[in-house]
């Protein structure tokens, strides 16, 4: 029985293992209790940059929306005069893009404390990986209300009270009236407001977040160099100032500007419709304005050599021999006229009777060649040239054809030559003669005390007329 007893207090654990099991039992529900998870297990970590924590404690909650979807970590100082907080997300809080942004807002009164809002980006924006940061320029510190109040300074107060005074004046001297005359254009206005925010929202997907993506890197790049962001706010304030001090002009301007806005359309689409004209005319202009670097280059050159033949050395050479040619012009112009009065009888015959004559073509029947007369006293040169030479073309000969027959061809009575006759051998009958005199100029027409442009003009007719044949040629 002892034996049993001794046995059975053997297999008792020991107390003291007995407390460590406990504790850690009690720690880990601890743990699990105060950390939302088991030990030694963590969620997807953020890390975030911010200017001021603004009382942000460990445990705070992450909302995205509205909904808790994490917590903070830690709150440590980070580089510079920034804060880093360490935050614990959820699952469900995934994915955080690269363009996240942060902000610390107040819970409700019966809350208290302060919470982080998270805004997870836009889907186009690379996802971030367990880890990451959060920029500074991505962050935003709640408003405190001393912060708020601070704003309000003397100067502040000041200006806002001038502002209300002056709203007062305009609204209690017919600005009231004005307002309500306003509506009838805000009509019109509105609803250019309206089509412009339509057109805002882009024509494809993701337009307008691609617009506030690069909206967000432009501020992001202005919040980065505060102290030229500050100087362009006083800038700025500085113009304003100045408009403000010339507001009749400015007034005046916005009439002026309003009537170039109206005017603005046909301008532009003549200048729309010049364009295709300018195109072609720089295609046209491309050509030489791949000549011109030479042909300036060569004007360049003589500039140089007319500014070497104005200098002192050359200057007189100039002037010397320009005083000769002076000097000699005006017996040149007395030498010049007498030639033209000498030659200009000479030109005028020469255009008024030997230029229409080379020029005309001789009427000659089917024995037409269809050239002016100049082409056929040229082509007369050869012909008179292979007639003078004997058959083997060495030397010179000249050949005539003789002929005898019963029929006698006449030419008629020729002035100053007579009656002219010839035979004609038979077998061969003439069909008639080409040219015959046509009496058009008499020997009594030439006047030889009268100038070649008082002439009557030479013709060129070759009429046909009979055969003049006589049986008693033959005699």
């Amino acid at each position: 029985m002892r034996r049993r007893r001794a046995a059975r207090h053997g297999r008792r654990p020991h107390p003291i293992l007995a407390a460590v099991v406990v504790l850690a039992v009690i720690a880990g529900i601890s743990y699990y209790a105060f950390n939302n998870g088991p030990p030694f297990v963590h969620g997807f970590r953020v890390h975030a940059l911010m200017r001021d924590s603004n009382a942000l404690r460990v445990l705070s909650p992450v909302r995205i929306a509205g909904i808790n979807v994490g917590k903070v970590t830690s709150v440590e100082a980070g580089p510079g005069a920034t804060t880093r907080v360490d935050m614990e997300l959820d699952d469900r809080a995934l994915p955080i893009h690269a363009d996240a942004t942060l902000r610390v807002r107040p819970r409700l009164f019966v809350e208290g404390g302060y919470y982080v809002a998270l805004s997870p980006g836009s889907p186009g924006s690379p996802v971030m990986t367990d880890g990451g940061t959060i920029p500074l320029p991505q962050t935003q510190s709640a408003v405190q209300l001393f912060q708020l109040l601070s704003t309000f300074q003397r100067p502040t107060r000041a200006g806002l009270r001038n502002v209300l005074h002056t709203s007062a004046q305009a609204l209690a001297h017919g600005g009231a009236a004005g307002l309500r005359r306003l509506a009838t254009p805000l009509a019109p206005a509105l609803r250019d407001v309206a089509i412009v925010a339509d057109a805002s929202l882009g024509e494809h997907a993701h337009d307008l977040s691609g617009l506030i993506g690069g909206a967000s890197r432009v501020t992001s790049a202005l919040a980065a160099h505060e102290t030229a962001l500050a100087g362009l706010v006083t800038n700025l304030d500085t113009t304003a100032s100045a408009l403000s001090a010339r507001d009749g002009a400015l007034g005046a301007g916005l009439v002026e500007l309003g009537r170039v806005v109206r005017a603005a359309p046909p301008a532009l689409a003549a200048v729309d419709g010049a364009l295709p004209s300018l195109s072609r005319f720089a295609r046209t202009l491309d050509p030489g304005l791949v000549v011109a670097p030479p042909l300036l280059r060569r004007i360049i050159i003589a500039v140089g050599q007319f500014g070497r033949l104005v200098e002192p050395a050359e200057r007189v050479r100039v002037v010397a021999a320009t005083r000769a040619a002076l000097v000699s012009f005006p017996q040149l112009l007395v030498r010049l006229s007498r030639l033209i009065t000498t030659v200009k009888p000479i030109t005028d015959c020469v255009t008024s009777h030997v230029v229409p004559v080379l020029t005309s073509q001789v009427p000659d029947g089917a024995l037409s060649t269809g050239r002016p007369a100049w082409q056929d006293l040229a082509h007369l040169l050869p012909g008179i040239a292979g007639a003078a030479q004997d058959f083997d073309g060495n030397g010179y000969a000249l050949r005539y054809q003789a002929g005898a027959g019963p029929q006698v061809l006449s030419a008629g009575s020729l002035a100053g030559a007579g009656a002219l006759t010839g035979a004609q051998p038979s077998g061969s009958p003439l069909a008639g003669a080409r040219p015959v005199w046509t009496g058009r100029l008499q020997p009594s027409a030439f006047q030889p005390s009268a100038s070649c442009g008082a002439q009557p003009a030479p013709s060129l007719d070759a009429a046909a007329g009979s055969a003049g044949l006589s049986a008693e040629g033959a005699r």
